[in-house]
């Protein structure tokens, strides 16, 4: 499906390009090159060179990490577009948590929010059991790893950049996570 050799000489060139521009800035992006210069490949198509050159050097100077698919795409759009570059990228799932947050506790008869951690947890659970089931994939313990366990730990290590951006009054939860780190140095003192 994402075959390396079904891409142009070009469009190679452009995935080898941006596979070493993110090794230099971040180390190796996959375990599996040819993999992901087929997948990006394929998934860059819509993209011109520049734009694809634009995008590299803007993330490779201003992030930590590696971007995924999807947040690229989001620069290269803005790029085209002519948008900032540096706001936060907004996707459903942080507007979706956004909502949920700013339920009050006690509408959802929560005493804390620990407690209301655990109902999201229970929550994505009882979700991703009836999703998988939906599309004929049936519940397991490996399945239950993809879809709980792994996505937690990767949300959970986005969350240390999540609070750097924050204490610098940048970032989609700027707002949130300082309106929280105030109010627990008020119950402190």
């Amino acid at each position: 499906m994402f075959d390396l050799e079904e891409l142009s000489d070009e469009h190679k060139a452009i995935a080898e390009f941006l596979y070493e521009e993110f090794y230099k800035a971040w180390g190796d992006p996959s375990a599996d090159k040819e993999l992901w210069l087929g997948v990006w490949g394929h998934l860059l198509l819509p993209y011109d060179k520049l734009t694809i050159e634009h995008a590299s050097e803007f993330m490779t100077l201003n992030w930590q990490r590696q971007p995924s698919f999807p947040e690229f795409r989001i620069i290269c759009d803005r790029i085209i577009n002519k948008q900032r570059l540096t706001e936060p990228i907004e996707f459903n799932v942080d507007k979706v948590a956004r909502k949920l947050l700013a339920i009050p506790l006690e509408e959802l008869g929560c005493t804390s929010y620990s407690e209301f951690s655990d109902a999201c947890l229970v929550a994505a659970t009882v979700a991703s059991i009836t999703e998988n089931e939906r599309v004929g994939i049936s519940w397991s313990k490996g399945i239950a790893n993809i879809c709980i366990e792994d996505r937690a730990a990767m949300i959970a290590n986005e969350s240390f950049e999540w609070l750097e951006a924050a204490s610098n009054g940048k970032g989609y939860w700027a707002d949130v996570l300082e309106k929280s780190r105030m109010a627990n140095y008020a119950v402190e003192r």
